[in-house]
């Protein structure tokens, strides 16, 4: 008899954030890190007060708004040729997010406050996933440290700074991995219960900052001199 056994594929659905670089030769990919940054910025802060404006009554002119809202973004992700797998993995860990939020505005609001708010929140999320896709880890670290490189006259840990973002960036998708191992691995073993799925990632997750640790400070990265805003190596 010929045992059929039938090979599980790994579930993605646990998607990493800043953990996907896109590599294109876009204008898009072209523009510096910071620019990129601002214009984000700026862009979340009028669609938040658009949201806030257009949400109160139902009206054509709000759902003009949105529905350019829409259009824009995706004409960013199509200008940049990100594909829409892509796009679509990178958005799929906050729809549950949204989709609550969405729900609760609905009850205590209205439909059409939770429309707006939902679209703009959609949008947002899009557009910051823009800067993920379109730039690498590096090239932003660098440019936030020469956009912070003034506030070393005043004393500030600069390299410090620059140093922890970069550590925090980094640890995003290795810890998503973790966890994606760990629920394989439980089901695998047909475990069940909040203990068997909390323990390994906390463990996983001190030895990796323990590990850490003692790299960084075995490069001297604990030497910090205030007087300089450098970091000085014991060596």
């Amino acid at each position: 008899m010929k045992n059929k056994s039938k090979t599980r594929t790994p579930r993605r659905w646990l998607t990493m954030p800043l953990g996907h670089y896109v590599d294109k030769n876009t204008a898009v990919h072209r523009l510096k890190p910071t620019t990129k940054i601002v214009l984000i910025m700026v862009a979340v802060v009028v669609i938040t007060v658009m949201a806030r404006t257009i949400g109160i009554h139902f009206n054509a002119f709000g759902l003009v708004v949105l529905g350019v809202e829409v259009l824009v973004t995706m004409s960013v992700f199509a200008l940049a040729r990100i594909p829409l797998s892509v796009a679509a993995s990178q958005l799929l860990p906050v729809v549950p997010v949204l989709a609550f939020i969405t729900i609760f505005q609905a009850w205590s609001v209205g439909w059409w406050s939770a429309l707006s708010l939902a679209t703009s929140l959609v949008v947002s999320v899009a557009l910051a996933l823009i800067l993920t896709l379109t730039t690498r880890i590096g090239d932003m670290i660098e440019s936030l440290d020469l956009a912070r490189r003034p506030l070393a006259r005043f004393h500030i840990p600069v390299n410090a700074i620059s140093v922890a973002i970069a550590i925090t960036i980094r640890l995003i998708p290795l810890q998503m991995e973790n966890i994606r191992v760990v629920i394989e691995a439980r089901r695998a073993r047909s475990s069940r219960g909040l203990r068997a799925f909390a323990l390994p990632v906390i463990i996983h997750s001190i030895r990796r900052a323990e590990a850490m640790g003692e790299a960084l400070e075995s490069r001297g990265f604990d030497d910090w001199d205030p007087t300089s805003s450098e970091y000085v190596s014991r060596e």
